[in-house]
């Protein structure tokens, strides 16, 4: 789902695999990817748990579609993983408001477990893109050996930027829970994209690892 968002310029309908948020409902759930599924297509938000979702909770999408691949070609194990009694497991995170619309969270594969506690990377990098002086920001977990992960940020300074890592922690010591300001942060030249504009978090945990 994530990723593939579109905007239709004819009627201004914000479009996901799976979902669709009419143009009456952009303004009071701005930011929402919409509440059910399109004809031929069933959702649900499944938390961690194996339970499913209820309002203010998160958990992952998991959809039954018409159009719905089969499974990876000629990788069954791949396959297995995300395939759970005839669902399939996106890979996205998303929180149920109490009307029932979806809102993005994460990806599972970038969300971070510290200690116990999950830490959603998109939360931290959106707080820390708020910053005056911050062109962009890339959060990811890297092993700790007593808490599992700790939180990691690489941050993009914007041009003549006068950012430091004293001011961006101070900034977001009253709008993060301790748990979630990075422990690490790097300040870096360059984030790798991808050609459609996505950092690509692997790349940095590659690269964090040598």
């Amino acid at each position: 789902m994530e990723g593939n968002t579109r905007k239709s310029p004819e009627r201004h309908c914000i479009v996901a695999t799976g979902t669709t948020l009419i143009p009456k409902d952009q303004v009071r759930k701005d930011g929402s990817i919409g509440r059910s599924g399109l004809p031929g297509c069933d959702i649900v938000v499944m938390k961690n748990s194996g339970e499913v979702a209820g309002p203010g909770e998160v958990g992952e999408i998991w959809l039954k579609a018409d159009s719905m691949m089969k499974g990876y070609f000629q990788d069954p194990e791949s396959t297995k993983e995300v395939f759970e009694k005839g669902w399939y497991k996106t890979g996205d995170v998303a929180r149920l408001d109490e009307d029932g619309y979806l809102f993005m969270v994460d990806r599972t594969k970038d969300m971070i477990v510290t200690g116990g506690e999950n830490v959603y990377s998109k939360e931290v990098e959106d707080v820390i893109a708020a910053f005056p002086g911050v062109a962009a920001a890339a959060v990811i977990g890297i092993p700790h050996k007593e808490w599992g992960e700790t939180v990691a940020a690489f941050v993009l300074r914007g041009k003549d930027a006068d950012l430091t890592e004293e001011k961006l922690r101070e900034f977001l010591g009253d709008k993060l829970a301790k748990y979630k300001i990075p422990r690490t942060i790097q300040f870096v030249e360059t984030l790798p994209y991808t050609p459609s504009g996505k950092i690509m978090k692997y790349k940095l945990r590659e690269e964090y690892a040598k």
